[in-house]
């Protein structure tokens, strides 16, 4: 109507319980040595049941691999997650 608008507000509110996971999906990943730059391309570039996809394998695996980290990295990259550099 011939109006025109600076900025907009939005406010988007989160259920517990995908909070709870996402700090459940950092604190695996954290203790696996992934650095917090890492996790936060992770957790914005895949869906947190991606996430779990991949920690489970690792866990089903456990004895199989050595370096827990560097084959999280691996994997989450060939999925196209950034890995080199932090981008959020």
């Amino acid at each position: 109507n011939g109006k025109s608008y600076s900025s907009m507000l939005v406010s988007v509110t989160l259920k517990k319980e995908f909070v709870k996971q996402s700090e459940k999906h950092y604190t695996q990943l954290k203790s696996f040595g992934l650095d917090a730059w890492q996790i936060r391309n992770i957790t914005n570039t895949l869906s947190e049941s991606e996430i779990e996809q991949h920690l489970n394998h690792v866990k089903m695996n456990a004895h199989a691999i050595q370096n827990k980290g560097g084959y999280l990295v691996k994997t989450f990259k060939a999925v196209g997650v950034p890995l080199d550099k932090a981008l959020f």
